[in-house]
């Protein structure tokens, strides 16, 4: 991916609120790519962002639902030729289903077209507005032609894998290995002519969203994804939310974590929490107690881990060193840690989703 180029911007009149992606694409260096299954019809391909697994996305205190303000994705073009279309496409989802209503599916972008220089790039669009999803997981990715017979024709996606291959992240035992549909953290692809397919691994897709972005993040020593082991660690739904504490895959000894990010809080102190009790069914927002302040206090309750200056881009992290006897009870016992960090400029909060983290 070190040659992504910015493709499109779309509508940039967004309201003054701070927009902020969760950062799924951190600590992924090592991905590799694949192309959409179908070699016969159009297909979509999507990624899903699941409210059992964050809390508060895009959160506005007068609005129910998840708030985005914009999606991109990575992308990888062997031929250059300039000749790929696509639109990019989010889809809604019962949270227990696992899988996109597909009826459900909307095009947000206008048709774009691949561009000649060789190699990766990432896709971004901004909306005028905020898409509001309600009760409902969030699907995004993208609707592309049938792929060409001759393999490195077309366009394919930047992903990240989860089993058998390197480079791939290899998640805790707490992660569902499956490549059903009722695994949460596969893809999937519609071909609109046959079927629902679903593979392995999650595109490189990520949700723009008003308010702060972030997610959980686990630094990790494993060889199939070495990007993984530079602070704040990889995000995503493998490692990130399933760190392997204590050698279920052989050797690993990851520090859990979480990465906050708003263009608002550059410089400021971001406070980091942990809690074992859950999401909070009815976020609290922060404009209660402090007035202009966005986000929510997502939790149940709160453990304060400490505090970590943002960056001049709004960043900031915070991962666990755990002692050995930590590492032994939480391994594989099936513990849910909530994390959490909220931003203060002295006059306001801005806090961010909360990350579900499965031990």
């Amino acid at each position: 991916m070190n040659t992504k180029s910015v493709l499109a911007s779309l509508a940039l009149a967004l309201p003054a609120l701070a927009q902020n992606d969760m950062g799924i694409e951190v600590g992924g260096g090592a991905t590799t790519w694949i192309t959409r299954t179908s070699t016969t019809a159009q297909s979509a391909c999507v990624s899903r962002y699941d409210l059992s697994d964050y809390a508060a996305m895009g959160f506005n205190a007068s609005t129910p639902g998840v708030h985005v303000t914009g999606v991109s994705c990575y992308f990888y073009d062997f031929e250059n030729a300039g000749t790929e279309s696509f639109t990019m496409v989010m889809a809604a989802g019962a949270p227990a289903a696992n899988v996109p209503t597909w009826s459900s599916m909307v095009t947000v972008s206008a048709a774009i077209t691949a561009p000649t220089a060789p190699g990766g790039f990432e896709v971004r669009v901004n909306f005028a507005g905020p898409v509001v999803v309600t009760g409902s997981d969030v699907y995004v990715g993208c609707d592309i032609a049938a792929r060409p017979v001759t393999e490195t024709n077309g366009l394919w996606f930047y992903t990240v894998r989860g089993t058998n291959n390197t480079p791939c992240d290899l998640g805790g035992p707490a992660l569902d290995i499956s490549t059903t549909t009722a695994d949460t953290y596969t893809h999937g692809t519609l071909d609109y002519a046959t079927n629902l397919q679903f593979a392995k691994r999650y595109l490189l897709c990520d949700l723009n969203v008003l308010g702060a972005g972030g997610m959980a993040t686990t630094i990790t020593n494993q060889t199939t994804m070495t990007s993984s082991a530079t602070p704040p660690g990889i995000a995503g739904f493998y490692s990130g939310l399933h760190p392997d504490v204590n050698g279920f895959n052989v050797g690993r000894v990851d520090n859990p974590g979480y990465r906050y990010v708003d263009s608002t809080m550059a410089t400021m102190p971001v406070l980091f929490f942990i809690s074992f009790t859950g999401f909070n069914p009815t976020p609290i927002p922060l404009s209660f107690v402090f007035p202009g302040s966005t986000g929510s206090w997502c939790l149940n309750d709160g453990v304060f881990l400490g505090t970590v200056a943002a960056d001049v881009n709004g960043v900031a992290f915070l991962n666990l060193a755990l002692d050995a006897a930590a590492r032994a009870a939480m391994g594989g016992s099936g513990l849910a840690a909530q994390m959490y960090a909220v931003g203060f400029d002295g006059t306001r909060l801005s806090g961010a989703p909360c990350a579900n983290v499965v031990y």
